[in-house]
């Protein structure tokens, strides 16, 4: 794999790097390029959030309330989409680089950690976190076709596949291991019953929706590797 040629280093932490992410401002160059300036500058607003999705719920651990789950969940997804599309033999493929990716594009979750149970009523509450939770999963999942489509880089059918796999394997084992409705609650701030009652519906709902698509995605993902394994490309062509 080849790797990119580091850039001049500008002194201080890439702050403005989040916007250039969660914006689509950032380049296939540059993405390419972050390492541990950007991955420090993503731990720190994925501690922030962390901080502030648990700090009004009474039933969080006492690594949920100090925001650390939040911080290891980059290195966990980063390390499950790595070792997924390892075997396609991307030109651009770096772990730290796609952990410093992921980690930037935690700040969207702020929308949720708002404490709108304090000023707003019950059922006005649960639809501002049904609206935040579904725009910060759709802006997240964007922002890692974005990723993909530049950085390794894949084609859009590819791009599809790669994205539909991690997202697709998720809620699905988080639905059959009964998690889902933490984890949607937890994101969401859907406490208490009938909340419990929602958030189970919308994990059940997303892996009906998803089956067959990943099924079909697992199956291309395996074709795919077969090919670059045995009928490798001429180094000019592309990714589908």
């Amino acid at each position: 794999m080849n790797e990119p040629q580091a850039a001049p280093e500008r002194p201080g932490l890439p702050w403005d790097a989040i916007a250039r992410v969660l914006f689509l401002r950032a380049g296939a160059e540059e993405i390419r390029l972050f390492g541990n300036r950007e991955l420090a500058v993503g731990a720190v607003s994925c501690w922030i959030v962390g901080l502030g999705r648990w700090w009004d719920d009474p039933k969080a651990e006492l690594l949920q309330k100090l925001g650390l789950g939040s911080v290891v969940y980059p290195f966990a997804l980063g390390a499950l989409i790595w070792l997924l599309f390892w075997p396609w033999r991307l030109t651009h493929w770096r772990y730290k680089a796609l952990v410093a990716y992921i980690s930037l594009c935690a700040a969207p979750g702020l929308l949720y950690a708002v404490p709108v149970e304090m000023f707003l009523s019950g059922d006005a509450a649960l639809s501002y976190n049904a609206v935040a939770l579904s725009i910060v999963a759709l802006w997240r999942v964007v922002l890692i076709m974005r990723y993909l489509l530049l950085a390794p880089p894949l084609g859009f059918g590819l791009t599809m596949v790669a994205t539909l796999i991690p997202v697709g394997a998720i809620a699905i084992g988080l639905t059959m291991f009964n998690v889902s409705t933490g984890v949607i609650e937890g994101m969401g701030g859907f406490r208490g019953s009938p909340k419990d009652a929602f958030a189970a519906q919308v994990g059940i709902m997303a892996s009906i929706l998803l089956f067959w698509p990943l099924v079909g995605a697992v199956l291309v993902h395996l074709g795919y590797t077969i090919k670059v394994w045995f009928w490798p490309k001429p180094p000019d062509q592309s990714p589908l």
